[in-house]
């Protein structure tokens, strides 16, 4: 099989097996995620949508393009460069060093890069955005450390808006990674900083619309139209209740139906992110022989 017929089949194989369920939390709306765990299958599937994402190969558009990748050893070497410094070549946690940068980076990262797939797939799987269509995304950051969104992405309800997602993984403290990922939409209309991060992103992601589209995409219009989805990964030995209104969801600047809050409960949290790591691993040194 060819890397494009890999993420097609990877795509397929999320999009049928992850689903979501919408839970009125009366300050705003929870999405549950079900189908997203350890199962070697997942993990595979995973796998293959990181490399995708980070080779490029998943266009802003959702679109596939893997040319840049097929049958090339010096890209292919490339990335797995790339992921050395993403993950690393092993999944040690032993010194402080290498727990930092596993709590603080690596799985910071790799979530990102699930919620990009939950964007993508948001197109077939219903309630995995219920404010609209995503139509764009925003590409994953080059690198685990830096800063700017999370996640964004283009979506259409009644006219063009703007997705912006902050997310937080703690493994054993999901209200101190809710109060995190809310916290980045305080005082957002004044926040200047932020303002201009989603102007270079709403910048690219607009090159990839349809010109019907791209001619709303004009005057600030994400100033008008834009959906808050704070993103929590956490472990399953945590429990919390998300079904009840919360005033840091409550006092964000959209209304509550742009409010959405996604809770992603993990089973073993650290063993399900170091087998994702070795998945991808795997996935790259087969990546390489078959060229």
């Amino acid at each position: 099989m060819t890397l494009y017929d890999d993420i097609s089949h990877s795509l397929s194989y999320l999009s049928s097996t992850i689903n979501a369920n919408v839970v009125d939390s009366e300050s705003h709306f929870t999405v549950v995620i079900n189908g997203l765990d350890r199962s070697p299958e997942i993990i595979r599937h995973l796998a293959v949508y990181t490399v995708a994402v980070v080779s490029h190969a998943i266009e802003a558009n959702l679109r596939i393009s893997a040319d840049l990748m097929e049958d090339n050893r010096e890209s292919i070497l490339e990335i797995q460069g790339c992921f050395a410094r993403y993950i690393q070549h092993n999944n040690n946690y032993s010194t402080a060093t290498e727990k930092r940068f596993i709590d603080r980076a690596r799985n910071p990262w790799l979530a990102e890069v699930i919620v990009h797939m939950l964007l993508n797939i948001s197109t077939t799987v219903r309630n995995l955005h219920p404010p609209g269509e995503i139509l764009t995304t925003s590409f994953v950051h080059d690198l685990p450390t830096d800063n700017g969104l999370d996640a964004a992405a283009l979506f259409i309800s009644q006219s063009l808006g703007v997705v912006v997602v902050e997310c937080k993984a703690y493994k054993n403290r999901p209200a101190a990674a809710f109060r995190d990922a809310t916290n980045y939409y305080t005082n957002f209309n004044n926040n200047h900083i932020l303002g201009k991060r989603i102007r270079t992103h709403v910048q690219v992601m607009r090159g990839y619309l349809t010109e019907e589209y791209r001619n709303q995409a004009t005057n600030s219009f994400w100033k008008q139209e834009k959906s808050f989805v704070p993103t929590i990964f956490y472990d399953s030995s945590k429990n919390e209740d998300w079904s009840i209104g919360r005033d840091q969801m409550r006092n964000m600047v959209v209304n509550k139906d742009k409010r959405i809050l996604v809770p992603i409960v993990i089973d073993n949290f650290h063993l399900f992110f170091n087998e994702l790591s070795d998945a991808i691993r795997v996935y790259i040194g087969e990546m390489l022989q078959n060229v």
